[in-house]
C-alpha cells in the first residue's frame, strides 16, 4: 500500500489488451478524463455546481507506432464495446530514498471512433492515433481501485465514494 510520502516516478513500461489478447507494448495512452456536468444556480451572480450522478462523454486515445495486428484489434469495428486493458508499470522512490516498481491499470469498455489517418514518410516509423469512446472506466493504482465509472450501469465511484449508492437508497 502505498503512503503519502512517497513521490511518483517515470513510467517503466505499458501493456495493452483488447479482449484479452496483447496488442502490444510501448503504447502511449490519454486517459479519460471524469468530468462532472454542471448546473448553473443564482447566488449572488451565477454559479456552477457539480452533478457528481453526471458524467460528460469520456474518451481515450492511444498513440500506436506503425500498422500491425495490435492495430486492427484496435480499429476493428464490432457490434459489442471492446474491453481494453491498459497497464503500465510505474516507478515510486519511497521518503527513505528506496524505489519500487508498483502496477497500475486502467480498464475500460470501449467503441471505436474510427480508423486513423496515416502521415506516411520514408524512412520514418508514423504514430497512429486512435480515438475510442468509453463507457465503463476502472482504475487500479497498487490493487486498489481509485475511480469506476459505469455510464450504462449508473455507478460513479471517485476516490473510493460512490455518488450513486446514495441516491439508488433514496429512490428506493
Amino acid at each position: 500500500m502505498l503512503g503519502f510520502n512517497t513521490y511518483a516516478g517515470p513510467v517503466e513500461e505499458t501493456k495493452t489488451f483488447v479482449d484479452g489478447v496483447s496488442c502490444g507494448y510501448s503504447i502511449e495512452a490519454t486517459l479519460p478524463e471524469i468530468v462532472y456536468q454542471t448546473a448553473e444556480f443564482e447566488a449572488t451572480g451565477t454559479t456552477n455546481f457539480p452533478i457528481y450522478a453526471r458524467v460528460n462523454n469520456m474518451e481515450v486515445t492511444f498513440k500506436k507506432k506503425g500498422d500491425d495486428k495490435g492495430l486492427k484489434l484496435l480499429v476493428k469495428p464490432t457490434h459489442k464495446p471492446k474491453i481494453v486493458e491498459y497497464r503500465w508499470v510505474q516507478a515510486v522512490v519511497q521518503q527513505d530514498g528506496t524505489t519500487e516498481n508498483i502496477l497500475c491499470r486502467a480498464v475500460m469498455k470501449c467503441i471505436p471512433n474510427g480508423a486513423p489517418s496515416r502521415n506516411v514518410k520514408v524512412g520514418e516509423i508514423y504514430d497512429n492515433e486512435i480515438k475510442m469512446t468509453v463507457l465503463s472506466y476502472k482504475v487500479y493504482v497498487d490493487n486498489e481501485r481509485t475511480n469506476y465509472v459505469d455510464k450504462l450501469g449508473h455507478n460513479v465511484e471517485v476516490s473510493g465514494m460512490n455518488v450513486w449508492d446514495d441516491i439508488k437508497m433514496k429512490l428506493g
